[in-house]
């Protein structure tokens, strides 16, 4: 960050029945924009996105959203479908707060659309702004 390193500590922020969102806290002085990273949700854990992740939190102060297994969810947390999954992203927004950005990566993209369409037209003020345009670089 600013051309130095700092450390990088995982925060657990929500931790729900079907899944948490962890936060990669850094001790800077400089605020940075908020980005939740929804990682997919069948087969592929959030530790396939390192290299995003990491790359990332040069300039922004991320999120990501962890989906437990299935099988180590007990029965009584009821059942976890596609309304459920928005809901969760809906969630996962509002705990980051208002200001915030959005990076879907495969699977969820459908679903963090709907979660922004209907956080848009709820008019929830924690609605994602979008993703920062690229920043490039140019080659010396």
């Amino acid at each position: 960050v600013g051309n130095r390193e700092v450390p990088v500590t995982e925060e657990v922020a929500l931790d729900l029945p079907f899944g948490r969102l962890l936060h990669f806290a850094k001790d800077i002085d400089t605020p940075q924009p908020r980005i939740l990273v929804a990682a997919p949700l069948s087969g592929h854990f959030a530790t396939l996105l390192r290299g995003t992740v990491a790359t990332l939190l040069r300039d922004h102060d991320v999120y990501v959203t962890d989906w437990k297994n299935a099988r180590d969810v007990p029965l009584d947390a009821g059942a976890f479908g596609i309304e459920d999954y928005v809901g969760y992203l809906i969630r996962f927004f509002e705990e980051i707060g208002p200001g915030g950005h959005a990076l879907a990566v495969c699977q969820p993209c459908v679903q963090t659309l709907a979660a922004v369409a209907i956080m848009s037209e709820d008019r929830n003020p924690a609605t994602p702004r979008g993703t920062d345009p690229p920043r490039h670089r140019r080659a010396r």
